[in-house]
C-alpha cells in the first residue's frame, strides 16, 4: 500500500503543464493521497475558478485514489463548498494513520503558527500581497540555494517545533506543510512537506511501514 502526502502546490489561475503531469503522474502510481493543505490559492482565485480551471482534470484521479483532503489557510473550509468531494473522499483539519505503532498526526500547520488575515473574502491588497511572495519564492527557489531557502524560511519551522513540544505525546509525528520548507527533524519527531512548485516537487512516500521524504525537479 503506497501513500503519497504532499501540501502548498497552490494551484492558481496560471495553468503549469509540466507541474500538472508531474501530479498526474504522482497520484497514478500510488494507492492512496493525503492533501496536506493549500492545494488551490484562495488568496489570489476563487473556488469557482479553481473548479472551473484546467487544473479540473486531476480531480478524477484524486478521487479514484480517494484522496484525503486536508484545509490549509490558503484553501481554508470558509472558502470552498461541498465540490471539494470532486476531487477528495475525506476532507478535515486532522488526519492520523498509524505506522509501525507510531501516530502520524497530519495537519497543515497553520493551527500552530497563523500567517496573516484568514478570511472568506480575497481583498486587493492580500491578493498583491500573495502575488507579489510568490514571484519571491519562486526566484530563490529557481536559484538552487538551500542555504537561502534555509535562512530565510527555517525559523518558522522552529516556531512549530517549539509549540508542539507542549502538546506531541511520546509515540507521535507531526507532518505538516505551511511552510515551505520541508524538514524531517527525527528528534523532534517534525516532517514538512514542502512544496510542489517552481519546478519542485517534495513529497512524503508511506510504503507499508517505510515513511520516506522525497524532493525531485520536474522543470
Amino acid at each position: 500500500m503506497k501513500t503519497v502526502v504532499f501540501s502548498d502546490t497552490h494551484l492558481n489561475g496560471k495553468f503549469e503543464e509540466k507541474r500538472f503531469r508531474f501530479l498526474e503522474s504522482l497520484v497514478a502510481n500510488a494507492d492512496s493521497v493525503i492533501i496536506n493543505g493549500d492545494f488551490w490559492e484562495g488568496f489570489v482565485i476563487s473556488f469557482d475558478q479553481f473548479i472551473a480551471s484546467p487544473w479540473r482534470h486531476l480531480f478524477p484521479i484524486l478521487k479514484k485514489k480517494n484522496a484525503v483532503y486536508i484545509y490549509g489557510n490558503h484553501d481554508s473550509e470558509t472558502r470552498c463548498d461541498s465540490r471539494v468531494s470532486h476531487f477528495s473522499a475525506q476532507q478535515k483539519k486532522r488526519h492520523v494513520l498509524t505506522i509501525n505503532k507510531t501516530l502520524y498526526l497530519f495537519e497543515h500547520g497553520d493551527r500552530l503558527l497563523p500567517f496573516g488575515i484568514e478570511k472568506k473574502g480575497v481583498t486587493a491588497k492580500l491578493t498583491y500581497a500573495t502575488v507579489l511572495s510568490e514571484k519571491l519564492e519562486r526566484l530563490i527557489t529557481r536559484q538552487k540555494n538551500k542555504q537561502v531557502t534555509a535562512f530565510l524560511l527555517k525559523r518558522y519551522n522552529e516556531k512549530i517545533k517549539q509549540r508542539l513540544r507542549k502538546e506531541l505525546k511520546p509515540g507521535e509525528v507531526f507532518v505538516c506543510g505551511h511552510t515551505h520548507f520541508a524538514e524531517h527533524d527525527v528528534s523532534n519527531c517534525f516532517i514538512n512537506l514542502g512544496i510542489v512548485r517552481h519546478g519542485l516537487a517534495q513529497y512524503l512516500v508511506i510504503d507499508g511501514s517505510t515513511v520516506t521524504q522525497r524532493e525531485e525537479w520536474y522543470d
